[in-house]
């Protein structure tokens, strides 16, 4: 399914049908883009998938102090008013935050190039389909965020 701007017709599989894991304590994931339609449908996903999210349309709410019990955050690289580069950068600078894996999501092209600079952990580029959405999420979701090495179940980071 690619990400697109009609829900009506948005259909999502169960977990058992997707092969992800059932989490018995949910991960926490912020998803941070200035696009209504994009953060409901990325929130809509997870929500299904098993995960417990939380959403925010400014990006500069992230330059103040975030729980740092998230276990993930997506954020899109061109927000309102504020670039997701620097946002990435000051989130990995802080002691609270810089153990949070953070993929960079957005439609620029040669966004790889791109997120090397910013010390995030990863990128999706737009359009995506919800398996690469959530295949991304539970590769970053289990691992230890301690020292980023892979999770006791094996998955690599």
């Amino acid at each position: 399914m690619m990400l697109c701007r009609s829900l009506g017709a948005l259909f999502l599989p169960s977990n058992d049908r997707l092969g992800l894991k059932v989490n018995l304590m949910k991960k926490k994931i912020l998803i941070a883009d200035d696009d209504p339609t994009v953060l409901d449908v990325i929130r809509m996903i997870l929500d299904k998938a098993g995960y417990k999210t939380e959403t925010t349309l400014n990006g500069r709410t992230l330059l103040n102090n975030i729980p740092a019990d998230f276990d993930l955050i997506l954020l899109d690289v061109r927000m309102s008013g504020i670039d997701g580069f620097m946002i990435c950068r000051h989130l990995k600078s802080q002691e609270s935050t810089r153990d949070i894996p953070i993929v960079m999501v957005s439609a620029i092209p040669e966004l790889g190039r791109m997120t090397e600079n910013s010390c995030a952990d990863a990128y999706l580029e737009k359009p995506f389909n919800m398996f690469e959405l959530l295949q991304i999420v539970e590769k970053y979701t289990h691992r230890d965020k301690s020292d980023g090495t892979e999770s006791a179940d094996g998955k690599k980071k």
